[in-house]
């Protein structure tokens, strides 16, 4: 959806409006120390772009309502050989139209936001 979003042009069915405004992005230092402490796998330098915590101000967005998880995501594509072809059919597509194609590939409904 381009331009600006607003609540009286309607959101699409199995999509959220997210306001605009400010939200925390990144974690504090204490933050990044207590999940170090907790799992000793993790490379500290890998979480170098959480810190500093700031505020960062989005403007109103559509998100959808479910997610799709990874293993989801890889079925679908391991189904239809051509990405680009499924991803031109899916950016195009009716929720609806999604549902029933996901249902049929047996992932669940939700994972399309139907």
């Amino acid at each position: 959806m381009t331009g600006t979003i607003n609540e009286k042009q309607g959101i699409p069915e199995g999509m959220v409006l997210i306001p605009e405004g400010l939200f925390l992005m990144g974690s504090t230092k204490q933050d990044i120390d207590k999940l170090l402490e907790l799992d000793r796998n993790i490379e500290a330098v890998r979480l170098d772009n959480e810190i500093p915590q700031r505020e960062v101000y989005l403007s109103t967005y559509l998100i959808d309502k479910y997610s799709v998880t990874n293993a989801e995501y890889k079925k679908l594509l391991e189904s239809k050989p051509n990405i680009d072809e499924v991803r031109e059919r899916y950016e195009d597509a009716n929720t609806e139209s999604i549902c029933a194609e996901f249902t049929a590939m047996g992932i669940p409904c939700e994972s399309m936001g139907g």
